[in-house]
């Protein structure tokens, strides 16, 4: 049964339709303009995993069709690519259009401490939904240890987690075991205005995501408004992050509290090694994820399909 109800016919307008995902009920609706109007379709794909998402009913059907019925398939990472290419989709109808983030917007600069946060702490800074497999778990026995081993600095560290949704309960009583209330503050969802100063106000950015049989880290936006912010960073090896980030953030194993430890004390005792990332981050985006690049291939894309 669709999740969505069909919308094909609200489609005839429009020159060029893009839509999500091989699997999604958009996406059939999406091949059902194409083919009734003759509108050239895209579908974005996010997904690294073969064969994935055809468990339900219907699925693997539903995606073979669009990706045969779509004009382009647009990844955001070669990961993506590759998995398309075990699927069976010709390289030449796949595009590559990486997301882009505003770097005049996310950009190094000074933002006075909020939510409790002193001018003097040291500040991680966790961005994203609590649920497991973003990793907030494991990052959390990461701080545990992290503050049983800061010393006279112990009491300066924080951790600043932006996000909402379901797993709150749990990610605030895994603080509470732990022992970490006054070493962690949760501000809910926060408005995307206010993020490029939530960035500023860090000293450091973990993507701590880990694997699960049907989904590795698909991006990250977080965290490259994190590298375009200049802030350095510490991420897992999940999914497309190696592609993302390159050299220029600390990489360790997903699953792995004490390579996740060992990693944040290394940038907490080392502000040199801070700063150098933090740069190399900032000019990597700069020159890959910058939002202008984005817009230009995304409108290169639309103007080969109407061609």
């Amino acid at each position: 049964t669709p999740r969505v109800l069909p919308f094909h016919e609200q489609l005839k307008k429009y020159d060029v339709i893009h839509s999500w995902e091989l699997f999604t009920d958009w996406s059939a609706s999406a091949l059902e303009a194409r083919k009734q109007y003759g509108i050239p379709l895209a579908v974005t794909v996010w997904d690294l995993l073969p064969f994935n998402m055809e468990r339900e009913a219907g699925r693997r059907e539903l995606k073979q069709r669009v990706a045969e019925g779509a004009d382009r398939i647009v990844v955001y990472s070669e990961r993506s690519r590759a998995m398309l290419a075990i699927e069976g989709v010709a390289s030449n109808r796949i595009a590559y259009v990486p997301p882009g983030v505003d770097t005049d917007v996310f950009s190094p600069s000074v933002a006075a401490r909020q939510f409790g946060l002193c001018d003097d702490d040291f500040v991680l800074l966790f961005v994203g939904w609590f649920v497991p497999r973003k990793g907030i778990d494991f990052l959390l026995f990461a701080l545990r240890r992290l503050i049983d081993e800061g010393g006279a600095n112990a009491q300066r560290i924080k951790l600043l987690i932006v996000g909402s949704g379901a797993g709150r309960e749990r990610v605030e009583a895994l603080i509470a075991r732990l022992g970490l209330k006054s070493h962690c503050v949760i501000t809910g969802a926060l408005t995307y205005d206010r993020m490029p100063d939530v960035f500023r106000m860090a000293d450091l950015f973990v993507l701590p995501s880990i694997a699960s049989e049907e989904w590795q880290e698909q991006f990250g936006m977080s965290l490259i408004e994190a590298m375009s912010s200049g802030k350095p960073c510490v991420a897992t090896l999940s999914g497309a992050i190696e592609e993302i980030v390159g050299e220029a953030a600390l990489l360790v194993q997903p699953n792995d509290f004490l390579a996740l430890h060992r990693a944040l004390r290394r940038l907490f005792n080392h502000g040199d090694e801070r700063a150098k990332l933090g740069a190399e981050a900032r000019a990597r985006v700069r020159r890959q994820f910058d939002l202008t690049l984005h817009a230009n291939a995304l409108s290169d894309l639309y103007d080969s399909m109407l061609k």
